[in-house]
Parts: structure tokens; sequence; C-alpha cells
């Protein structure tokens, strides 16, 4: 079936990602295995090498070998449209996607809804892209920068302090501060 989530491949896998409707895996050869919902295109993974994938609402996107970003799926508002450039991470939200490059800026593109294609100036060390906002850690402090939909006041709370990693989810985020505990907005 042409939605079938929970047929996965055989094999073995270095990184799998689960999308609104379909997941994608990369298998120990650098190949991308999609399924799941095919609507848009979302599971033809084009024909490469990768070392990143990332399966997201109606798209997905990876990382070739050669730092290039792809992207595949719906691209009615620019989602699966990236810039060139050389990446290190990328995130998908509804309809929009934000990459960390090898210079540490952040790039996005796709439908802007409340500034989430508007990422803050400066240098990060990681990058995590929701439904509707995106946040990332400041390289020269480690502390959050959060942009786009401000739901739930997501991005007006963003606490202050140092923090290890941090992840976007629906309406909320969680980030490991310094000292290994959880905090979540």
């Amino acid at each position: 079936a042409d939605d079938d989530r929970l047929n996965h491949p055989q094999g073995v896998f270095k990184q799998v990602s689960a999308g609104l409707k379909h997941s994608c895996a990369l298998n120990a050869d650098g190949e991308i295995d999609c399924w799941g919902t095919n609507t848009y295109g979302e599971s033809n993974v084009p024909e490469g090498t990768y070392k990143f994938v990332i399966a997201g609402w109606h798209n997905s996107c990876a990382i070739d070998n050669n730092d290039d970003l792809v992207c595949w799926g719906k691209n009615e508002s620019g989602g699966s449209s990236p810039p060139a450039g050389k990446f290190i991470s990328v995130g998908i939200g509804d309809e929009y996607g934000c990459g960390l490059k090898t210079d540490n800026t952040i790039v996005c593109w796709g439908l802007d809804v409340s500034g989430c294609t508007i990422p803050p100036l400066g240098e990060f060390i990681s990058l995590s892209v929701g439904i509707k906002h995106a946040c990332a850690l400041d390289s020269k402090d480690n502390t959050a920068l959060c942009w786009g939909a401000d739901d739930m006041q997501v991005v007006t709370n963003t606490p202050s302090g140092k923090f290890k990693s941090i992840e976007v989810g629906h309406n909320h985020t969680c980030s490991v501060r310094w000292d290994d505990t959880v905090e979540c907005w």
C-alpha cells in the first residue's frame, strides 16, 4: 500500500528519520530507502550516496557526500528547493526548511510563516526545525535562539543559559542544559 508506514526495508542502517506519513533510512552504503506515503514524491529518492537524511511533512532532504543539500517531494511553496551551498545539517518544517551550512551560518527557504524562514545572524553549532518555528545554539556561548511562529510563546519564552543540544517539537522545544538537565518550554 502507498501508506504502508510500517513496511520498512531490511538491511544495515546508519540513520532513520520519521516524517508525517513516510520515513527514510540511510543504509551502510550511503544509499537512502524511503517508505510510506508517496503522494508528493517524498519517498522517491534521487540517485546518489548520502551521509544524512531527514523525512519531513510532505518532502525529504539529504546531505550528499559532497556536503550538498538535495530535497524532493512537495515543492508548492519552495520547501524542496534549498539554496546552493555546503551543509552540516538540515531540518524540515511544514513547507519550509533550514540548513546549517559548513561556515556555521543558517539559511532557510520555502513558505514563510511568521518569520520561520528568517534565521538569526551569527554562527551556530546545531539546528532543529519544527512545524512553524526553529531554534539553534549559538557557537560563541551555547545560548538558544528561536524564530518563527510564536505559538504558545515558544519563541518569546526561550530561556537564557548555556545548552548542549536542542530539539524542536510541534508547539514546544526541549533542550539539554550545560549541567545535563532538561528544560522544555
